[in-house]
């Protein structure tokens, strides 16, 4: 569907908690004139209304997941390359409860997808013998989010598949390191079981 309309009273629950009833009406008419001033055909809005126009602007979200359904390692890493960190990382209003659910699931949601677009391409290089080539993906993802586990899981594993164990034990102690600093957690179980199956491994070799 390329037009959206939503109720203003919707947006306004949304977009303002409820002690902050003061001025509302005022303060929305003054965002929705500025997004019109900035995008003249983004909007189309009536009494009760706001119409989204899809076709005004240019949507990396929609151009990431018609890239990233495919199997074609080009357009794979074009949707990696668009994705350049959480969603709307840089939103600096409050807003309600509601908008907070919504832009916690809708993070997630970019995350694991942007997570399975870096697996193929990490599968796909391996398979090509290109560890080189996979690392640059993983490395850019933690450049992006360090904080995110999967992606120093993904790290392990890169090194793991191309027998650099010190590498792959040493991006485990990385990610124990950074979860401590940036979340006040540890490792998941499955993380921490991945590195000790690499550590085990890498004695199996010696």
């Amino acid at each position: 569907e390329q037009n959206i309309e939503i109720p203003r009273v919707t947006l306004v629950d949304l977009l303002w908690r409820e002690d902050e009833a003061t001025n509302v009406s005022s303060s929305f008419r003054t965002m929705l004139t500025r997004l019109r001033q900035q995008v003249p055909d983004l909007l189309m809005i009536t009494r009760s209304s706001v119409r989204l126009n899809r076709d005004a602007v240019h949507w990396d979200t929609e151009n990431f997941r018609q890239l990233a359904q495919t199997k074609d390692i080009a357009a794979l890493e074009q949707a990696s390359m668009l994705y350049r960190g959480q969603f709307l990382e840089d939103a600096t209003f409050e807003g309600s409860d509601a908008w907070h659910l919504w832009l916690e699931h809708t993070r997630s949601k970019w995350q694991a997808a942007h997570n399975e677009v870096v697996r193929g391409i990490t599968d796909y290089y391996l398979e090509q013998h290109q560890p080189e080539r996979a690392l640059r993906y993983v490395e850019r993802w933690l450049a992006l989010e360090p904080w995110q586990e999967r992606a120093h899981r993904q790290l392990m594993f890169v090194h793991w598949k191309s027998r650099q164990y010190e590498s792959a034990l040493s991006a485990f102690e990385r990610c124990q390191t950074i979860l401590a600093e940036e979340l006040g957690s540890n490792p998941e179980a499955y993380t921490v079981a991945m590195y000790q199956h690499i550590n085990h491994d890498m004695h199996k070799q010696t």
